[in-house]
């Protein structure tokens, strides 16, 4: 069997590395050999914020998970390339270090200011979710009746992100937040980085077909995830249902539009410190009774797993490397080029 490099839109391992920063390297301890078992070269690291981190305390807990990003590159320095430029990402590949890339899951940290988004892009973030579940200031998140889109500040926003360079997440947008945020931002490199099929199971959480187009109409790529919760209603762990929700995806965009984003909460529910009070009460989620990860994908290790059965269903060894990795790789480089060459041209005229 070929191995394969695994781009992973998603893995909230920063909420675990805040936890543990008392102790001696966190990130080489817990993950290393993880995303190197999964073959992951490219890693983005979401900063979320949980239900009780609001106000000021969202800016600290903020800044905190920047601080646990810096430190696994800093406690690792030959194994980690902090991704915030093209020259980055060619580091990281040359010499075969694990790249991570700084994204946010939710904006609240930047209050109701939307320029002060700008500092978090100087420090390294470079894709932006405007949501989680809940509604901000900004936008409504896919958990909130009945689905509005993006507030007067959320136009302001996106429109900057977009001058930005910055890659715009609709992973948790409601559907008018997706369709607004499309109109809106019409130039911005957009991708859905952790979600499942609505048409095999019709929950707000997971997106419909014509979405997946519309992403795709952008050259976008559309994340899949393996969590049961989220691939059927009789929580089917099983890796064929997985493997359901890839394959209409490719049906419906086709290969070149279709990646992965493991999302491994599991991990998470199980660490001191974190655990299932962490979770917002209004989901109405009984995860002591939730089947969390998929049979043989319990976190990045489990990836050539997945890829072994893509190919064992017949795709090419082409086809294969484009959904673990080279489809989100395709949108990172061109955005982070389209970014160096703006900043350029800012400075030429400045």
């Amino acid at each position: 069997m070929a191995s394969f490099e695994t781009f992973d839109a998603h893995n909230d391992l920063l909420n675990e590395l805040v936890v543990r920063s008392r102790e001696p390297n966190p990130f080489g301890r817990y993950y290393l050999e993880e995303l190197r078992a999964g073959g992951v070269r490219l890693q983005v690291c979401p900063i979320y914020l949980f239900w009780d981190q609001v106000g000021e305390r969202s800016l600290r807990s903020t800044m905190e998970n920047v601080q646990a990003w810096r430190r696994a590159a800093a406690d690792n320095p030959g194994e980690v390339v902090l991704v915030r430029s093209h020259e980055d990402l060619e580091l990281a590949r040359e010499t075969d270090r694990i790249g991570l890339l700084l994204s946010f899951e939710g904006v609240e940290p930047i209050g109701n200011d939307p320029s002060l988004i700008e500092p978090f892009v100087e420090l390294g973030v470079r894709m932006v979710g405007l949501t989680h579940f809940q509604r901000n200031l900004y936008a409504d998140g896919n958990g909130e009746p009945p689905q509005g889109g993006l507030s007067t500040l959320g136009r302001l926003l996106v429109t900057r992100l977009q001058e930005l360079g910055v890659i715009i997440d609709l992973a948790h947008a409601s559907d008018g937040t997706f369709a607004d945020v499309l109109e809106v931002a019409t130039e911005a490199p957009v991708v859905v980085s952790h979600t499942a099929c609505r048409s095999l199971h019709e929950i707000p959480r997971n997106i419909t077909d014509d979405q997946m187009r519309a992403v795709a109409a952008r050259d976008g790529v559309v994340g899949l995830f393996p969590m049961p919760m989220f691939l059927g209603a009789d929580l089917d762990c099983s890796l064929d249902r997985f493997v359901e929700h890839i394959q209409h995806a490719v049906e419906v965009v086709g290969i070149e539009h279709v990646g992965l984003g493991g999302d491994f909460i599991s991990r998470l529910l199980v660490c001191p410190g974190l655990g299932v009070e962490r979770i917002p009460p209004w989901l109405g989620v009984n995860f002591d009774q939730m089947a969390l990860v998929v049979d043989g994908i319990d976190g990045p290790r489990g990836y050539p797993t997945l890829a072994a059965e893509l190919e064992r269903r017949g795709l090419a060894e082409g086809e294969v490397a484009a959904i673990m990795g080279g489809n989100f790789m395709r949108v990172l480089e061109r955005a982070l080029r389209e970014r160096k060459a703006n900043h350029l041209t800012t400075e030429m005229h400045s």
